[in-house]
């Protein structure tokens, strides 16, 4: 390539990601490319300029400078609730609209609009069945019928704000996350959890589903996580499979809330060959659907983390969630050997978007 080309980090925090942001960088001298790294906040969008940290490969350090907007984006901003999130998710809207500028993906629409499209597909066999909850009586009438639900909200990742909420013993038990330790409260009167359930719902949208009986045989919660990126020909490519295990007794198995990680060979070995096998079948009859579906309707899309939950005694499938902006620490603890394809992929999709750019003329964002 004539030219060399940049690829933008755009980020919230420098704190966040420095790790992974780097040895991406590092990676670029390779493939003859740039990187820089930028907050939304720091964006002059009138003269297409930004203020942020260049890489230099030389020194393999970050530095101070301003530069012109990278025609290629790297998304990795997580947004929380807050007036300055809404300030940053406005600005970066209005960068996905210039002509110029392409994100390497635009991520996903929020839980509920995504679980309403995909019902409406051959995918739906595999989503637990989901309801929005317009007010606290949609709960309480759910768990009257249902004995158990469990809550998540519509926005948010790594398990954060879910609550499982199920009858024992004719008592409501309330089980949630508080800063990756689990809290249960156990009520013996209906009235008396409402507050909670209220407060909880006023703060955010929020999605009911059956409580699943996704345990293990130790009783531990655990889903399988797969990575898949999109490759230097464009097309999907799976970088990774692993199992994430949390604590006993608990009901979320994300990394973040400190669940465990095995290698998901490992897990699998340990099943009947009947079932390995059905559970082989499945997992691709699952994203050879799914991910064709995502690339329609949510164009451009880079990478996706498919969670998929295993009922060991249905012997049953279920897709638990679908993120655009997934960690990959489990991938590197479990295929240590994908280290730098994890970090060039990227840089050889950023590249690859360049050429068909310029093949064709233009991009179709």
């Amino acid at each position: 390539m004539d030219q060399q080309i940049t690829l933008g980090f755009l980020v919230l925090s420098y704190e966040h990601e420095p790790l992974y942001l780097t040895n991406i960088a590092k990676r670029s001298k390779i493939h003859r490319m740039k990187c820089v790294i930028f907050k939304p906040e720091d964006v002059e969008l009138k003269l297409m300029k930004a203020k942020g940290k260049r890489f230099n490969s030389l020194t393999e350090a970050w530095e101070k400078a301003s530069f012109p907007i990278p025609a290629f984006i790297y998304d990795r901003c997580f947004y929380g609730k807050s007036a300055e999130f809404d300030e940053a998710k406005k600005l970066v809207h209005q960068l996905k609209r210039c002509k110029d500028i392409h994100f390497l993906g635009h991520g996903l629409p929020n839980k509920w609009s995504l679980y309403c499209l995909l019902k409406k597909t051959p995918i739906k066999q595999y989503l637990p069945e989901t309801y929005l909850v317009r007010n606290s009586e949609d709960i309480f009438n759910y768990v009257k019928k249902n004995r158990s639900c469990i809550l998540k909200p519509c926005f948010g990742a790594g398990g954060t704000g879910i609550v499982a909420l199920f009858y024992h013993n004719n008592r409501l038990i309330l089980k949630y996350m508080i800063q990756n330790k689990q809290s249960v409260r156990t009520f013996f009167h209906e009235k008396n959890v409402r507050p909670f359930i209220q407060q909880l719902i006023e703060k955010n949208c929020y999605l009911i589903q059956p409580l699943l009986p996704l345990l293990n045989e130790h009783h531990e919660p655990f889903d399988i996580r797969i990575l898949f990126q999109k490759s230097k020909y464009g097309s999907w490519a799976l970088q990774g499979k692993g199992i994430r295990i949390g604590e006993k007794h608990t009901f979320v198995s994300n990394v973040a809330k400190g669940a465990k990680i095995l290698s998901f060979n490992k897990w699998l070995n340990h099943k009947h060959v009947n079932i390995k096998q059905k559970i082989l079948n499945e997992i691709k009859q699952i994203y050879q659907i799914l991910l064709p579906i995502l690339d329609q309707h949510f164009s451009p899309l880079f990478e996706i983390g498919l969670d998929i939950g295993f009922d060991q005694k249905q012997e049953k499938l279920w897709i638990l969630d679908i993120n655009s902006k997934p960690g990959r620490k489990l991938v590197l603890q479990t295929n240590p050997n994908q280290e730098n394809n994890l970090y060039d992929a990227p840089l050889l999709y950023a590249q690859f978007l360049n050429l068909k750019l310029h093949k064709v003329g233009q991009y179709d964002l």
